[in-house]
């Protein structure tokens, strides 16, 4: 018995399969409920673990926040009534946000974003952009350039208010997209007043789109403002309107693009431009911008010039240095319709009428309707070089300059001209050389420079030119003065032209003046003065000179406004001619000429005809006025003898007229035999 029961109790017991099986899957059943029941209950207690969740990680980031939330999934989770800082001005509100997340075995990451009714505000200072309490979001010791997330979004009525230094500008957006590829959406900027340094641009405005590609912000569409207004620079836009399509830096302080402007008037200093358009391309930051320009046209109005039209192709850089404008630009211009204001070139026609009877007026007279007809229109072009830089220096070198008129006269430049301006205005850099010529005008070279300060000094030379029986040549006139002020001149000139009641020809005259725009006065000191021929009235000279010197402490000739006046002194006068057809001598200690007053001549000696028929007439005092075919006048002291008549004439007074080789006295005399004597 004993050794039955060892063994039945040594005996193995082994359950069958079946019961096996059934005992795990009872167990993983019971761990599979008990799972289901916890993930039931949190489900079912959602939005209190993910609103811990959230209050804990606020918390701990002290951000300051309000919130309801409408749902929590496993793959959208959706929160409304979200206020971000303080909530009497909170930082950021939204209506509703909705945030699509994917689970993986690293997590559950980000997806899509959708929100509505958002408001932000933040600050741009120190050169970094602040949302308050959204910075805490942040990592403020990262030093990792930003990144755009990769993500979609979906956004709906946004809008936000960014203060700047140059003024609040207020935005609004809509659109959707993936951030670091293609975000498509519709962006509107209001800036009530932007203001940088003492430019000031109200009423902003910008309506178009916003795309982000491969995370670079790109702005396309029209950009308007009121104004732009730079006070100290004298630089004024009016209504002005850009088309952009400019690609911004991720940090939106570098831009790359186009830029098509247009504008109602614009204005730099004394120079206006009208209805200016054209396109601009940039490729910089605010320090420094490359660009290209081309104005297609405008206007342009400037004391005395106004262009119908005026284009422009250049390129150069600008940029802001410690709050001033600097940069350079290098191009080309083409003008249209130039004009001239009237009086620019003074009043020619006066001139001309007032020297009508001496031997330059003719050639004004022919001169001035071709200068005026050149000031009604013209055509030209020229390449320019200008900068301007942070100490406000200015500076224009203008080359290849081509002036054409209506009237056919040209202007061409020879040598770079060189404008600068500084702190006393502006100045000529470096000499210019310009030739002038063209129908009715003669062939001139001026050459330009400026010597000191503001003054201005040349040289001119004009090419042999006639008109109506006149003619002239410059071969060198130095001149200098101040624009608007006296100018100053000192050459050599050959003239043939009309005297009163006659003619002079191959006068070889030095000029010597000045001119204060209303007129020319020459001739303040002694000048020596040679003709190849004289003729006044029936008297002809040849091959003169003599020394002519101011009268009575005045220039000897002066052109303005009170007519023409000439008045000289020559003293030890010799002169031999033909009186008619009868040859003259004549000497004087000294001779005083007017073209008013006519002449008076001091201790004269004639010498009339030759060999037998010679008369000599000697007189203390002889005066004369020049007619228009007689020469008149008086005489006292007189006396002579009357070729072979052999009567002496003594005591002569009283008065004469030589008049178709007739000489007239009306003069009592006292007569003796020449025999007697």
């Amino acid at each position: 018995m004993q050794d039955a029961a060892d063994e039945l109790l040594t005996v193995d017991i082994e359950p069958g399969p079946f019961r096996g099986r059934r005992l795990k899957r009872r167990i993983f059943g019971a761990v599979l409920l008990l799972m289901g029941i916890m993930l039931a209950i949190a489900y079912w207690q959602r939005n209190s673990i993910a609103d811990r969740f959230v209050e804990r990680e606020l918390e701990s980031r002290g951000v300051r926040a309000t919130y309801t939330i409408e749902e929590i999934g496993l793959r959208t989770q959706r929160l409304r009534n979200v206020v971000i800082g303080d909530s009497a001005n909170p930082d950021l509100t939204a209506m509703l946000v909705e945030i699509d997340v994917s689970l993986n075995f690293s997590g559950a990451t980000m997806r899509d974003v959708r929100a509505s009714g958002v408001r932000v505000k933040g600050r741009y200072v120190d050169g970094k952009l602040s949302f308050g309490e959204l910075d805490k979001f942040a990592d403020p010791t990262s030093t990792e350039p930003f990144d755009w997330p990769d993500i979609g979004v979906v956004i709906k009525d946004a809008q936000a208010r960014i203060e700047t230094p140059w003024g609040v500008i207020g935005a609004g957006l809509q659109g959707k997209g993936l951030l670091r590829n293609r975000f498509v959406g519709d962006l509107s900027l209001r800036a009530p007043k932007i203001a940088y340094g003492d430019c000031g641009v109200p009423n902003a405005r910008f309506d178009g789109q916003l795309l982000l590609e491969w995370r670079r912000p790109r702005l396309i569409g029209p950009i308007t403002a009121t104004r732009i207004d730079c006070k100290d620079a004298r630089l004024a836009v009016t209504a002005p309107a850009l088309q952009a399509d400019v690609r911004l830096s991720e940090k939106f302080d570098k831009w790359l693009g186009d830029i098509g402007f247009a504008a109602r008037a614009a204005s730099y200093g004394d120079i206006a431009l009208t209805k200016p358009v054209g396109m601009v391309s940039v490729d910089g930051g605010l320090a420094r911008t490359n660009f290209t320009l081309a104005l297609d046209r405008t206007g342009l109005r400037s004391k005395p010039l106004t262009l119908e039209q005026l284009a422009i192709n250049a390129k150069g850089y600008a940029g802001w240095n410690a709050g001033e404008l600097n940069g350079s630009v290098e191009g080309d211009a083409r003008v249209r319709g130039g004009t001239l204001d009237k009086g620019t070139l003074g009043s020619l026609d006066s001139i001309a009428a007032q020297t009508k009877d001496t031997p330059i007026g003719p050639l004004l007279a022919r001169i001035a309707p071709a200068l005026e007809r050149a000031g009604d229109r013209f055509d030209g072009q020229l390449d320019f070089d200008a900068y301007q830089n942070a100490a406000r220096d200015t500076g224009v070198t203008v080359n290849g300059l081509a002036l054409n008129t209506a009237s056919g006269a040209r202007v061409r430049q020879g040598g770079a001209l060189v404008l600068q301006s500084g702190a006393n205005g502006w100045r000529l850099g470096s000499p210019v050389d310009l030739a002038i010529n063209g129908r009715d005008l003669p062939d001139v070279r001026l050459a330009l420079r400026q010597s000191s300060g503001d003054a201005w000094s040349g040289n001119l030379v004009i090419a042999p030119y006639a008109a109506s029986g006149a003619s002239l040549a410059v071969p060198n006139l130095a001149f200098n003065g101040r624009p608007g002020g006296t100018w100053a001149f000192d050459g050599q000139a050959r003239l043939s032209g009309p005297l009163p009641g006659g003619m002079i020809s191959g006068l070889a005259l030095p000029i010597d003046g000045r001119y204060d725009g209303r007129g020319f006065a020459l001739y303040n000191a002694c000048q020596n003065v040679r003709f190849d021929s004289a003729k006044i009235s029936t008297l002809t000279l040849r091959g003169q000179s003599m020394r002519l010197c101011p009268d009575r402490g005045g220039s000897m000739l002066t052109v303005g406004s009170k007519g023409t006046r000439f008045a000289t002194n020559i003293s030890n006068l010799a002169a031999n001619g033909m009186l008619g057809s009868t040859p003259i001598s004549a000497n004087s200690a000294n001779v005083r000429v007017s073209l008013s007053d006519g002449f008076t001549a001091r201790d004269v000696k004639v010498a009339l005809g030759r060999d037998t028929g010679l008369t000599t007439f000697n007189v203390a005092a002889l005066t004369g006025d020049f007619g228009s075919n007689a020469i008149t006048g008086t005489l006292s002291s007189g006396s002579g003898q009357i070729a072979n008549v052999p009567l002496l004439i003594d005591e002569a007074a009283g008065n004469w007229r030589y008049l178709n080789n007739i000489l007239n006295l009306d003069a009592s005399l006292r007569v003796l035999d020449a025999a007697d004597v």
